[in-house]
């Protein structure tokens, strides 16, 4: 990909060759390097079936994946998309003939597939999941089909690396019977091999600030059934939070449901059906065993974290990946526009905020400068929370709600009530806040008017507003500072050079 392409927006698709399924993800990514996934397809090829046994890809699972890859082939051909990811995980890196099953997709399909090692996958993850993260302690898990990868990230470092055989579908083969149960003796011993084999909380240095995210289709399915389960009002994956009691109660209903009776739940995909009992068992275990009450659920993994890497380096090897890894906190902070930066900085100087709510103003202040907006409120409202933001669902939700409540106080005030049971009541003072501090800047940007806030006492602040050639609306200027004061309950004064009271 050329430089002058990759200043527009261009489509490109990853697949992941997994051990249980083979994914095609297409993203559109922007100008910046910032993306979204809009179209995804999953088959279950089962590629690493076997593969314990004999070492080998068996001729069934090439035969299921090549059928599978020639019909993504056929997809990106007729879309017209040319910039191709294809990555492959565990179960080719693993196989004794994985030279020969590459080889054959090359000249069936023209894909090219980049074997990702343990340390690759495990840092590919971790790094498409930090995207949207703000927390500098995090043990970091990605469950697949195969393998387990652990990254511990401590003040935003890397601190250690650890990949694990303890995929859903290998400890599935490895514990069921042929028949496809599981019976309680071998659960138990299925749950004592992963405890065993996992590293304790001393050996991965886990304090209690620690964040627990996990990424994976056995992490997101759970998700989705404790949604479902407790009437969760937002359609939600990314950033959901699951408590330790929930995941024991949904990793015990699964060892005691057949496959059978998972198939009547709709949240849990046909692809995830066998698969759930070992996938739910290790997520148990490792809250069990490292003593984390609660699991953040990320949607960003190795496919986001891999096109990330591609995005900055179409050629970066192994070796390198560790050098061009960068503090996630001073990317973001570098995204930001200096006009949010300045207003930002000048808002939080007087103390009218919390600084918690200073990454949701952050968020909600990059739409007025982007002019990301659509004109009906209800419509923009779902597009916001349809997109991926580095915030907690209530944080998103009240981002979303105060942009709207800028364009149309009634629609926000509707939604407010909708979803009552996540808002409290300084939520909702906050919501106020945040929009009239939106509507503030909009004057401020679009007017191009330099300005300094300054708190004078409690209930009163200057806006200091630099000489300019430009005409200063004032009618405009008082209406939005009136909004401003009546949401605050504070007196706003505003001086243009010779700071003239109004």
């Amino acid at each position: 990909m050329n430089t002058q392409e990759r200043t527009n927006n261009v489509k490109i698709a990853v697949i992941d060759l997994g051990y249980n399924s083979i994914k095609l993800v297409n993203y559109e990514v922007k100008g910046d390097n910032t993306f979204e996934p809009y179209e995804e397809i999953g088959i279950k090829v089962k590629l690493g079936e076997g593969l314990d046994e004999h070492g080998y890809l068996n001729s069934k699972a090439i035969w299921r994946t090549l059928e599978a890859l020639k019909l993504f082939r056929d997809m990106l051909n007729v879309q017209g998309i040319k910039y191709i990811l294809p990555i492959a995980t565990s179960a080719v890196r693993e196989a004794q003939n994985k030279e020969e099953f590459l080889e054959q997709i090359k000249k069936l399909t023209g894909f090219r597939f980049k074997i990702v090692s343990e340390k690759e996958e495990a840092l590919y993850s971790y790094y498409g999941a930090m995207t949207l993260i703000n927390n500098p302690d995090v043990l970091f898990f990605d469950i697949g089909g195969g393998s387990l990868e652990i990254v511990r990230i401590e003040k935003f470092k890397i601190k250690k690396i650890i990949s694990l055989p303890m995929g859903a579908l290998r400890l599935t083969e490895k514990y069921c019977k042929k028949t496809g149960s599981m019976n309680e003796k071998d659960y138990r011993n299925m749950k004592k091999y992963i405890r065993k084999t996992l590293p304790g909380r001393k050996q991965l240095g886990v304090s209690h600030n620690t964040l627990l995210l996990g990424v994976g289709g056995t992490v997101r399915a759970l998700a989705k059934y404790h949604q479902n389960m407790t009437a969760y009002p937002l359609e939600k994956i990314g950033n959901y939070v699951i408590d330790k009691k929930s995941i024991e109660f949904m990793s015990t209903r699964f060892k005691e449901m057949s496959n059978s009776d998972m198939k009547k739940i709709d949240f849990i995909g046909s692809n995830r059906i066998e698969t759930m009992k070992a996938g739910s068992c290790v997520i148990d275990a490792i809250m069990e065993k490292m003593n984390f009450d609660q699991i953040q659920v990320s949607n960003r993994g190795v496919r986001e974290g891999a096109l990330l890497f591609y995005l900055q380096n179409p050629k970066i090897s192994e070796t390198e990946i560790g050098k061009l890894y960068q503090s996630i906190e001073s990317r973001k902070k570098s995204n930001l526009s200096d006009d949010v930066h300045h207003f930002v900085t000048e808002i939080i100087s007087t103390n009218l905020f919390d600084k918690k709510i200073k990454e949701i103003l952050e968020q909600s202040l990059r739409y007025v400068t982007s002019k990301t907006s659509l004109a009906n409120p209800l419509n923009w409202f779902y597009s916001i929370m349809d997109e991926d933001k580095p915030l907690s669902h209530k944080d998103h939700l009240m981002l979303a709600l105060a942009l709207i409540r800028t364009r149309n106080v009634r629609t926000a005030e509707s939604l407010i009530s909708r979803y009552d049971s996540i808002l409290d009541s300084n939520d909702k003072k906050s919501i106020r806040k945040i929009s009239a501090c939106i509507t503030l800047f909009k004057f401020l940007y679009h007017t191009k008017i330099d300005f300094r806030l300054k708190r004078l006492d409690s209930n009163r602040i200057l806006l200091d507003i630099a000489q300019t050639k430009n005409i200063i609306p004032k009618t405009l200027l008082k209406d939005v500072i009136h909004y401003f004061e009546s949401t605050f309950g504070v007196h706003i004064s505003y001086s243009v050079a010779h700071r003239i009271r109004v």
